[in-house]
């Protein structure tokens, strides 16, 4: 989708990007200026600022900038750790993206929206996962004036949660383009 768009220089939102941000893949594979900006814990931006020193175009942070605008808020295997979807909406609409890129992140076609536990870091910790339904979600990003722009596949089952709860689910990758 990027490689179309038509700036000189792409501004990116990355929320959860731990220390694989999406810059890295952008800066690679498009001919356009990368900037990002990456949310993640505190411990995690301390981490990034001493493996990644002061990469020119990559920042960190744990807080939400001010008044800034980006082209694009993208949640890279970031989402379903947010069980407030109206809350995280709230915070990025105010940057006036373009484009949201959801990507590699599980969902549900067969249940409504549910929040469990899933395993994370070596197995070693249990953390909040919520698994949207595919058609919830997408209709809430069309209330709010962001419509579908490409849905696809990545897998069909995330195994962590089929094998605990016997709940299929899919990791997609969806781009929401704003309508306004």
């Amino acid at each position: 989708v990027l490689t179309f768009f038509p700036s000189k220089e792409i501004n990116v939102l990355d929320i959860g990007g731990g220390l694989k941000p999406c810059y890295f893949t952008l800066n690679y594979s498009l001919i356009q200026k990368i900037k990002c900006h990456v949310i993640e814990w505190e411990n995690i931006v301390k981490g990034a600022k001493e493996i990644y020193g002061n990469i020119q175009g990559l920042t960190y942070s744990s807080n939400y900038p001010e008044n800034k605008t980006f082209d694009v808020v993208y949640f890279g295997s970031s989402i379903q750790y947010f069980d407030d979807l109206i809350g995280i909406f709230e915070k990025i609409k105010k940057f006036q993206s373009k484009l949201i890129v959801i990507s590699f992140s599980p969902f549900t076609e067969e249940h409504k929206t549910f929040t469990t536990g899933s395993y994370s870091v070596h197995n070693k910790l249990i953390i909040p996962t919520t698994i949207y339904n595919t058609k919830e979600f997408i209709k809430f990003f069309l209330k709010n004036n962001y419509k579908l722009k490409h849905k696809s596949l990545m897998s069909n089952n995330d195994w962590s949660i089929q094998h605990s709860l016997e709940i299929k689910t899919r990791l997609y990758n969806l781009v929401f383009e704003n309508e306004v």
